[in-house]
């Protein structure tokens, strides 16, 4: 995640190896868009994260 332009929230340490992002960008013709992200792991549900990319449209 680029700093400074995202925020994650968890609820717990990860565990294991690997972290699962389920994400959906949502472009917008402006050129401002947003990415969501659903994080889990072995265990289940991990957090969320949002992310604000810095051009998502044309122009």
């Amino acid at each position: 995640m680029n700093g400074g332009r995202g925020v994650a929230a968890v609820v717990r340490q990860s565990a294991g190896e690997w972290v699962c992002l389920d994400a959906v960008t949502h472009p917008q013709p402006h050129g401002i868009g947003l990415a969501e992200s659903a994080l889990f792991d072995e265990k289940g549900p991990l957090g969320r994260s949002t992310q604000s990319p810095p051009h998502c449209g044309e122009g």
